[in-house]
């Protein structure tokens, strides 16, 4: 491959990169990352398109790149609806590891970006730690699970519970995959291990658990008595009709809390402000009108919303990060501009400090394959015959992988079965085949690579 794609100079610089269609944007973003002391940040369109971003920079990248999803609520603005415990979960992990990471990828989409977070401080401060051989005081750190948020339940199943019965304790950590079992002897841990919910039956041993807060705000009495001043203090009217005001100060979480988060502190942060000095930032070209649309219908939401007396909503502004604001913090950390084929020209293209590099990944022409039909299978196996580089086939499945295989062996075509993309990387096969997740192909003008996804035949 050729040397990685050119990156800002410095911290206030900017690089426009041209020319990255289809998985064109993963692979030049996980070169670019690979061997990069310092995180950076992806911002994409919007948040269907993150999970897409994901799977194809993980196939490019390899599994040595730290990779980190910061995920909407997937609820729209001041819903009276709250996210699913496991999308807490993963943004809390995320703002976790964020501040120590050295290197790797982190993507969210633009409109989450804009959200108003917790601090620092308050993440740092609700995390907990126990290790095998502890002491434990069941009560007080009872107690402590509650302020961070934690629910007691009789028996856990989600994300953010807890469950105490004599000497077993369980916890569904935020930021973990499995719950955990505590089984104490006296007041000692005698053992921590991970165990199926659904079967109770324990699995892997641990030495020690970290425990995330459960939420993005806290339950503790100083929350509560800080939320209770600052929404008197904020809206006007009968507080005996406002049910959130009266859940709150009974110590519970009610659906659509997340659009309350300022109130909880005394200011809040972005998700800019979790980013390692030095990090990077890449997004759209175009992010001048994404940003200015994603505001307007955050606007069009409180709108609609404003008026109703029992369930009173703070201002945009208050919640989320206005267009002036999110452009300052982002303008404090080196940036990538994505600009796809035909994209509309930038209109700041002339300033000094940024740069234009063309990348040339185009997207690959899509190739309609019909098992029924003899003649696109050979014209296929033609044009691979006739490509003057090498190709890479990027099957669904395992299954799939076999069809093509099947389909082409009869035309003179043999792919090469590869594990993934670097091991096609450090193969010499004209045409291999492998499955990976990829939505759309990639044509590199050097050093003369074609990426077919199984979408595009």
């Amino acid at each position: 491959m050729s040397e990685s794609p050119v990156l800002p100079r410095d911290g206030h610089s900017r690089v426009l990169w041209r020319n990255v269609a289809g998985a064109g944007a993963a692979l030049q973003l996980a070169r670019a990352a690979v061997g990069l002391a310092r995180p950076l940040l992806v911002i994409t369109r919007d948040a269907a398109a993150v999970a897409r971003l994901e799977d194809e920079l993980r196939f490019f990248a390899g599994p040595s790149l730290p990779i980190l999803t910061f995920p909407d609520y997937e609820t729209l603005p001041y819903d009276q609806f709250s996210p699913h415990p496991d999308i807490i979960s993963q943004r809390l992990r995320a703002l976790s590891r964020l501040p120590g990471l050295g290197t790797g990828l982190v993507i969210t989409d633009l409109a989450t970006s804009l959200q108003r977070l917790p601090p620092r401080s308050f993440v740092d401060g609700h995390a907990l730690g126990l290790a095998v051989g502890e002491v434990l005081d069941l009560e007080q750190f009872r107690l402590r699970l509650t302020a961070a948020g934690y629910a007691s339940v009789p028996q856990v199943a989600s994300p953010g519970e807890f469950a105490i019965r004599g000497s077993l304790f369980d916890v569904f950590p935020m930021g973990s995959e499995a719950p955990l079992r505590i089984d104490l002897f006296d007041r000692q841990i005698d053992s921590i291990r991970s165990f199926d919910p659904e079967t109770q039956r324990s699995n892997e041993r641990l030495d020690r658990l970290d425990l995330l807060p459960a939420r993005e705000f806290g339950l503790s009495p100083e929350s509560i008595r800080d939320f209770r001043r600052r929404f008197r203090v904020r809206f006007e009217g009968d507080l005996t009709r406002m049910p959130l005001y009266r859940d709150v100060s009974e110590g519970l979480a009610p659906a659509g809390i997340e659009y309350y988060l300022p109130l909880f502190f005394e200011s809040t942060s972005s998700l800019f402000d979790y980013l390692p000095e030095g990090s990077l930032v890449a997004m759209p070209a175009g992010h001048g009108e994404l940003l200015a649309a994603a505001w307007r219908d955050i606007e069009a939401r409180y709108g609609e919303r404003r008026y109703d007396i029992e369930h009173p909503v703070l201002a945009p502004a208050e919640v989320f990060l206005p267009p002036e604001s999110w452009s300052s913090a982002v303008a404090g950390h080196a940036q990538v501009w994505l600009a796809e084929p035909g994209a509309a020209p930038v209109p700041d293209t002339a300033t000094p400090d940024l740069a234009v590099v063309d990348c040339g990944a185009t997207e690959a022409d899509a190739v309609r394959l019909d098992a029924r039909r003899e003649d696109t299978i050979r014209g296929f196996a033609a044009r691979l015959g006739a490509h003057p580089g090498r190709v890479l086939l990027a099957a669904e499945s395992p299954g799939r992988r076999e069809l093509l295989v099947d389909l082409l062996r009869p035309f003179g075509v043999e792919p090469r079965l590869v594990a993934g993309w670097q091991e096609f990387l450090a193969d010499d096969a004209k045409v291999s085949v492998t499955v990976a997740p990829l939505a759309s192909g990639v044509t590199l003008a050097e050093p003369g690579i074609t990426v077919y996804a199984e979408e595009q035949l």
